[in-house]
């Protein structure tokens, strides 16, 4: 099954801004699987890094790695809460753009198996 994950991230006090985005990256980590009556609950994250340049000192690169929360229901009348669920997440596609210099838009695709 395929999911979408829209947001917005916006950058800590401590991270300089956001002047242009070089190279980004993610991956989907699974933290809670939980079994229902005809449904099953996953929780989990999407972690990002972005390598970006900063207007700082002449245009200095940048790192950044952050999160962004998800919780989804998949829907099967088979599902009982004795039910030992296993999921196997994957990236499949992200679109991390610049808002402004503080703010990312994080957009992703990802398939729970």
């Amino acid at each position: 099954m395929q999911f979408t994950l829209d947001g917005d991230y916006n950058l800590s006090e401590h991270s300089p801004d956001i002047e242009k985005m070089i190279h980004s990256n993610g991956t989907i980590e699974i933290r809670e699987i939980e079994s229902m009556i005809g449904r099953g609950g996953v929780k989990g994250a999407l972690r990002f890094q972005l390598l970006y340049m900063t207007p700082l000192s002449g245009y200095t690169i940048s790192a950044l790695e952050g999160t962004v929360e998800f919780d989804e229901s998949i829907y099967d009348e088979c599902i009982q809460p004795s039910d030992n669920i296993r999921i196997k997440a994957k990236l499949e596609d992200l679109n991390i753009s610049v808002i402004n210099s503080r703010k990312l838009s994080i957009r992703a695709i990802y398939s729970l198996d």
